[in-house]
């Protein structure tokens, strides 16, 4: 018999954020909490300082990382007004949690030491994918951590679930997937020092982490 892969259930606190938006703010947050691996992301994540998480969605991440460590302030940017607005209603007037509508492409990365994107590169094409990491490698301090969850092309059957997934969930846009090694050999070229990890186990997507951090030692304020 196969080992069986035990998924984590969707902690009460944040879960409460969605349920009380109604059914299907409730389902969303169980399906997605069960489709990205937030908990692996987490662990890559400051335990304090400033964080962004572009590309927010309804800001699921973001809640889960200011949940976690209280020395975290936390803000979600995302383009989709509907999405930041659903965002905005979990935050129950918590200092260390914001959400804004704004293009990340508009961003400016000075204050923040850790910056996240999970799910959300393969929306730019790749000249936008480009510019914005070079972005956020210049904006960065030294030690600043950019984390990137994208989706990987093996195996195949589940980079295939991942596209048309992301067809069903974003009908009209289109997708700019990208092998794993061309991120890779992208960030280093950038600038970064990359660690990637596959983190794709007992879900039915190819997910994949790349870890990268700007060369130097972070700077902390006293």
């Amino acid at each position: 018999m196969r080992p069986r892969v035990m998924l984590s259930k969707i902690p009460s606190e944040l879960f409460r954020f969605y349920s009380r938006q109604g059914l299907k703010a409730a389902l969303y947050a169980r399906l997605r909490w069960r489709l990205c691996p937030f908990e692996e992301i987490e662990r890559q994540v400051p335990k304090e300082g400033a964080i962004i998480d572009i590309g927010c969605g309804y800001g699921l991440l973001a809640n889960f990382l200011a949940l976690r460590s209280s020395k975290r302030d936390v803000t979600g940017i995302d383009l989709s007004a509907g999405r930041i607005r659903a965002a905005q209603k979990t935050t129950d007037n918590r200092r260390k949690i914001q959400f804004k509508l704004m293009d990340a492409l508009d961003l400016q990365l000075g204050k923040y030491s850790a910056v996240i994107m999970s799910d959300f590169l393969h929306h730019l094409d790749c000249e936008a994918q480009e510019e914005l990491l070079a972005r956020c490698y210049q904006k960065l301090p030294p030690g600043g951590v950019l984390i990137i969850e994208e989706v990987d092309n093996r195996p195949l059957w589940k980079y295939w679930f991942a596209i048309m997934s992301d067809k069903i969930l974003n009908v009209s846009q289109e997708q700019f997937f990208r092998d794993h090694r061309e991120f890779q050999e992208l960030l280093q070229r950038i600038g970064f020092l990359v660690r990637t990890k596959k983190v794709d186990k007992g879900i039915p997507l190819s997910d994949i982490l790349f870890v990268c951090r700007k060369k130097g030692n972070l700077r902390t304020s006293s």
